[in-house]
């Protein structure tokens, strides 16, 4: 919450410097993307590289941290997401296309939460074609007119040299099945280095190719409301509150729990107009959280909303046109060998990297507990009640006609403390304590005991009593009035794939048939050092396409391609 509070400061900060000056929107993000092919069979593997590009340049300390990638279709249906974190500014990552994906168009948008501020037009984008595994007819199926040209091959358009080469070492064509090897070298004294990503896959019929730099975003003026802050160390969860008809105006208190053994409530209030925001370590991620407002009922309950993170507006996908009987052709070949490497339960030439997960420290809302009890060290006990009575006696039941609360022992004056204990069960705050009131020995794992008073923000706390369920009770949480229950995205963190080269004499005894022979998405070239990669060429003759995309240390975007031969 700290850090959250730091980064409103430097929000408002920010904007109003920026109107004094007169200045445009600062900082400025943009995402390169890459993906290593434009068309793909339903099962296939779809890899990716992201290169987050800060006021120009790709820097190790970003505004932003956090990416976020959604496969869409023309109904703006999201196929697959994920999130990623970034590593010196770049991530790269992997999606597995379902079998049920039906033949059409899609598209993978990459975006930042502080890009919203500017709009989705803003975001990155690749118009990519999926061809569903089983669909022979193809009837309805539709390509972007900007992927082809008039060209019957992609060789058969003009090469321009830029500033990166690409060479074959020792041959121009190779053989199915050979080792195939190409070097890359920054052929002008303007960088000092290059950083990118390579793919080399089969190419379309006609396939058409911009070779022009690519273009960086220009936002528009800084918005009037900075409704998202960007996600520089954690992700951050974020909603409004709808009121009520009727109902009083006024700041409320969100309170946020995770289904866990700790008592770890987060606190937050509402802006204006009725937004709250938490900022969530990575601790979070993958777990059940509980949202919800202290001492309400049902009938004066704000309703919570929460923002998908995901969520895009229906996109502008290109003009699309009939594929021509070439590229038809193509996608019936590449559906057929996708059969074939199925039934030799073949697997893509490729293993991936293991990156080390980051140790992650247990957020809680207290430094420890007075006292913990664990049910299984003592007889059974019936209820609640009992449990008090027998082995708590710090803490004291207080009954009041129907309702009951919780006393708790002061462990500084002694005594008990006046005030009523807040009831945590199953890291949930509990608005009803008569829901407690038959947990026995039999559903009670622990109970932890804050023996002192607890301020927090301005809820006061007269002691902590923190109750975990033994397993199969541990999802079990109140029922508080208007909770919403969400999950946390999992952040995740991809290795570099590595192509292995196989021999020749492997590569034959196999029904080899790949169109992607290569992928590496962080691929660097320093000063006049050039970089070298090997791979298998595949058992399918035909030209493939050497695709190069990155950036340069002086701020150039670079788009390179180059055509190979795989013959006989």
């Amino acid at each position: 919450m700290k850090e959250l509070r730091h980064l409103l400061i430097f929000a408002i900060a920010l904007m109003f410097s920026l109107r004094l000056s007169g200045a445009v929107a600062y900082p400025s993000e943009s995402i390169l993307i890459h993906t290593d092919r434009k068309l793909y069979i339903s099962g296939d593997a779809l890899f990716f590289s992201l290169r987050l590009i800060e006021n120009g340049e790709m820097t190790e300390g970003n505004f932003s941290q956090f990416v976020y990638v959604v496969l869409r279709n023309k109904s703006n249906q999201a196929v697959q997401k994920v999130c990623l974190k970034l590593s010196g500014s770049k991530a790269y990552g992997i999606l597995h296309l379902p079998d049920t994906l039906s033949s059409g168009s899609y598209q993978l948008v990459a975006f930042t939460q502080w890009m919203r501020n500017f709009g989705e037009k803003n975001f990155a984008q690749v118009d990519l074609c999926i061809a569903n595994l089983f669909d022979k007819e193809l009837s309805g199926f539709e390509i972007p007119e900007s992927m082809v040209s008039l060209n019957d091959s992609i060789s058969g358009q003009q090469e321009i040299s830029g500033p990166v080469s690409i060479e074959g070492v020792g041959n121009s064509e190779y053989k199915c099945g050979g080792t195939v090897q190409l070097k890359f070298m920054l052929s002008d004294t303007l960088a000092k280095w290059g950083d990118f990503s390579i793919s080399v896959r089969e190419a379309i019929p006609g396939e058409a190719f911009d070779r022009s730099n690519e273009k960086i975003t220009n936002y528009q003026p800084f918005p009037e409301k900075l409704l998202f802050l960007p996600e520089k160390s954690n992700q951050i969860l974020s909603g409004t509150v709808k009121r009520k008809k009727g109902s009083e105006e006024k700041q409320e208190i969100i309170l946020l729990s995770a289904n866990d053994s700790l008592v770890n409530l987060q606190y937050s209030t509402t802006g204006n107009p009725g937004q709250f925001q938490f900022e969530l370590p990575a601790y979070y991620e993958g777990k059940d959280l509980y949202l919800y407002t202290p001492g309400k009922d049902s009938y004066t309950m704000p309703e919570l909303e929460l923002r998908d993170k995901f969520e895009l507006m229906p996109g502008s996908f290109p003009n699309t046109e009939k594929p021509s009987e070439a590229i038809i052709n193509l996608i019936r070949t590449h559906q057929d060998f996708a059969r074939i490497s199925r039934y030799y339960n073949l697997s893509q030439d490729y293993k991936f990297s293991v990156k080390e997960p980051e140790e992650l420290h247990q957020p809680r809302m207290f430094m420890s507990a007075g006292s913990t009890i664990y049910t299984r060290d003592y007889l059974p006990l019936e209820n609640f009640e009992e449990i008090s009575r027998e082995i708590l006696p710090s803490v004291q039941v207080k009954k009041s006609g129907s309702s009951w609360s919780l006393q708790v022992e002061d462990e500084v004056h002694h005594g008990f403390l006046q005030g009523n204990a807040a009831v945590f069960l199953n890291g949930v705050l509990v608005q009803d304590n008569s829901e407690i009131k038959e947990w026995g020995s039999s559903r009670i794992e622990k109970i932890e005991v804050l023996k002192r008073l607890l301020i927090y923000g301005s809820l006061r706390f007269e002691g902590v009593v923190g109750i975990m369920g033994k397993e199969g009770e541990t999802m079990v949480v109140p029922n508080n009035p208007g909770m919403i229950k969400t999950r946390q995205p999992l952040v995740l963190n991809f290795g570099r794939p590595v192509f292995k080269v196989n021999s020749e004499k492997s590569v034959k005894t196999t029904p080899d048939f790949r169109s992607l022979l290569y992928w590496d998405p962080d691929f660097r070239i320093s000063g006049k050092e050039s970089g070298t990669i090997e791979f298998a060429g595949s058992l399918h003759q035909g030209e493939y396409i050497v695709e190069l995309k990155g950036m340069t240390s002086d701020g150039r975007l670079i788009h390179e391609w180059k055509t190979i031969t795989i013959t006989r």
